[in-house]
């Protein structure tokens, strides 16, 4: 379900430009100017995703020889594998989080997104979580290398969710991009002290094209970065940051409009994606 966050904190960090800009807010936040909501991802199934046509992407380089690399996927068969449980859910507007949407082909992931309804009701889109096979992991490190793909009505999250499926246990949203033109990343994290708290970092950048988002999660900070750049470092924050302490696991989605600071689709959208390469799993 949606719940609420509190926007404590922001900071424009420059990926590829020479701004920043550092601005402050205290308070909790509906869907206004001042912040909005933030949804937990849907509990997953084990559905049977189906193929469609994407553009053929850059092959991963095969791991080895990192002791560290404990878990990859570079997408080289016809459907998401049994690591992954892939969304089947209606959201609060009536949209659809369906495994069909989780498209493998070409060596890429695609989640699609479509539909024309300016309430998002009927619209589709779909969601899958490396939530199987050991990927619960209490600290670790993660690597997707993705894009996504500009236009209105659909929101792209690469981020890591608790096994408990309790947004209070703390959560971790490294790649988000929910503007129509994807210039703006948002990496945060989220704990809660009987209300839920975020601190959060917006990047400059075109996020349509192929970067690679890579979070590390330790006990005492979490560390966000861009193609190797530091975007988002609790440890460096002005907050008190509490940092998740129980076991979290991997979440790929793109939201639907209008909700979730996602604006409405267009009454002649084409089908949004967020498009994944690869993933990896370090200790």
């Amino acid at each position: 379900m949606p719940v609420a966050r509190p926007l404590d904190r922001i900071i424009l960090v420059a990926v590829g430009v020479t701004v920043v800009v550092v601005a402050v807010t205290l308070g909790v936040v509906a869907l206004t100017g001042r912040g909005r909501k933030t949804a937990a991802p849907p509990s997953p199934t084990r559905g049977t995703a189906t193929a469609a046509p994407t553009p053929t992407a850059p092959t991963a380089t095969v791991p080895g020889g990192d002791p560290d690399l404990i878990g990859f996927d570079d997408f080289s068969g016809t459907k998401p594998d049994s690591k992954w449980g892939l969304y089947e859910a209606v959201s609060p507007i009536g949209a659809t989080w369906s495994p069909a949407m989780d498209q493998v082909r070409d060596g890429v992931l695609r989640i699609v997104g479509t539909g024309k309804n300016p309430t998002g009701q009927g619209n589709q889109s779909g969601g899958l979580c490396w939530c199987n096979q050991g990927g619960n992991r209490l600290y670790g490190r993660w690597e997707v290398r993705a894009r996504f793909e500009a236009g209105v009505g659909y929101g792209q999250t690469v981020g890591l969710w608790p096994e408990s499926n309790q947004a209070a246990d703390g959560s971790v949203a490294f790649a988000e991009s929910r503007e129509p033109d994807k210039h703006t990343l948002h990496s945060y994290v989220v704990w809660s002290d009987g209300h839920l708290r975020n601190d959060e970092a917006l990047s400059k950048g075109d996020y349509t094209t192929w970067h690679i988002y890579a979070v590390e999660w330790r006990a005492t900070f979490v560390r966000v970065t861009v193609d190797g750049q530091v975007v988002y470092d609790s440890a460096t924050s002005k907050q008190k940051v509490v940092i998740p302490s129980k076991p979290l696991h991997l979440y790929l989605q793109q939201a639907v409009g209008p909700h979730d600071s996602v604006r409405r689709p267009t009454r002649r959208p084409r089908p949004r994606y967020l498009t994944v390469d690869w993933v990896k799993l370090y200790r």
